[in-house]
């Protein structure tokens, strides 16, 4: 077995009991998966020592387009990231139950020095405000495997308020997220978030800060990110257009359809401000409009 997946009803489960006897018995690296999730469901579940709590993916739409890719996409990431290893194309569904045998000891060797980082081939950025952090969530979560591209966000955020939003995206989705340097290569596999009060731009393939003027009454704005990222990357972008107020993005999303690249906007119905991809959709900017849990799986298709 590579992953455990714990469907869980908060309100009739004993999770005391339950969890705590299969993370015991099974040990591996473990996928809670609830049906509304808030901060202190999420930090209980967590304490009990499950590796990764989600939101359940809407289970009726899901049957409508007979798939489970989302989630099998969140499964791949939980054990890329909490279980040290590549998972089996079938992720354990047919295996026999046992237990994941403890790797044999290491001698000390020579050192060694640590593997180049390439520079990202291909790009995901994505924009979000009102709403934004568990969309974010939500798609980085359902992201497999992403070492081949780079992800940038620009959230609209608070200046001072970064680092907090960071950290706990972070703790969520188990990746490796930070705050964008200036003048840095952008690495494939990274995940990287604009600063507070300044723009994040791409730049001859190098993360840039912008201090230019707000655009939209935003600083960092979407717009920027997204038509530097069009002119950077191309037909190798993909954009993905969250929850938010306002018209942020739009013509970003434009730009980078015009240079032959991707664009998702999230649907009035998963959105709780549907006014930035509703721009978008405007502009005859988005290629296609989907529920929140739909995104990643796309996004990562096109992607690849």
């Amino acid at each position: 077995m590579d992953v455990l997946l714990i469907d869980i009803d908060p309100a009739t489960e004993d999770l005391r009991r339950r969890i705590p006897s299969l993370l015991d018995r099974y040990r591996v690296p473990s996928l809670a998966l609830v049906p509304d999730l808030g901060p202190t469901l999420e930090q209980d579940i967590r304490a009990l020592g499950v590796s990764v709590v989600r939101r359940r993916p809407d289970l009726r739409y899901l049957a409508e387009r007979s798939t489970i890719r989302p989630i099998v996409s969140i499964l791949r990431a939980t054990v890329l990231v909490h279980g040290g290893r590549r998972p089996s194309r079938t992720l354990g569904f047919n295996h026999p139950r046992r237990r994941v045998p403890e790797p044999p000891p290491t001698t000390p060797g020579p050192a060694q020095s640590e593997a180049p980082r390439r520079t990202a081939e291909r790009v995901l950025v994505i924009g979000a405000s009102t709403g934004g952090p568990p969309a974010v969530k939500t798609v980085l979560s359902g992201l497999g495997l992403h070492d081949s591209y780079a992800i940038l966000i620009v959230q609209h955020i608070s200046e001072g308020f970064t680092e907090g939003y960071v950290r706990w995206l972070r703790e969520s989705t188990g990746y490796d997220i930070r705050i964008a340097q200036d003048a840095r290569d952008l690495e494939a596999g990274s995940v990287l978030v604009a600063p507070g009060n300044i723009h994040l731009a791409l730049r001859g393939r190098r993360v840039s800060y912008d201090h230019g003027e707000r655009r939209n009454f935003q600083r960092p704005s979407v717009d920027v990110l997204f038509e530097t990222a069009a002119q950077e990357y191309g037909s190798a972008c993909v954009a993905v257009l969250l929850t938010g107020m306002g018209r942020d993005g739009a013509e970003g999303c434009r730009a980078i359809r015009g240079a032959g690249g991707y664009v998702i906007v999230q649907d009035e119905a998963s959105s709780a401000v549907w006014g930035m991809p509703k721009a978008a959709v405007d502009l005859d900017a988005a290629h296609e409009v989907l529920p929140i849990e739909a995104i990643a799986e796309r996004a990562e298709r096109k992607l690849r």
